[in-house]
């Protein structure tokens, strides 16, 4: 598989993992770009795929004691902060 899309939303989530101060969970992600959780994970798996994106799973403990399940964190790649930064000047990849 190829480089996903450089699409509007694409640069949209780039966008807000650049500029947040750690790695965000899905839910989060997804209110903060405004796009339902079923178009933002198979989005999430192809940038992970490409490896502009890393994931990893909450740790069992952090998540322990507040009645929801672990969340799976995303953060951007040295790769991925780059297209990040073209694809804000750039949005349609053009």
């Amino acid at each position: 598989m190829g480089e996903p899309r450089l699409t509007g939303l694409t640069v949209r989530v780039l966008a807000i993992l650049a500029g947040a101060s750690g790695p965000c969970y899905g839910r989060e992600l997804a209110h903060a770009a405004g796009i339902a959780t079923g178009t933002l994970y198979p989005m999430l798996a192809r940038l992970i795929e490409a490896g502009w994106i890393e994931a990893r799973w909450e740790n069992p403990a952090e998540a322990e004691g507040t009645g929801r399940p672990r969340r799976h964190y995303y953060g951007l790649t040295t790769e991925g902060a780059a297209i990040a930064g073209c694809g804000a000047q750039n949005p349609r990849g053009e």
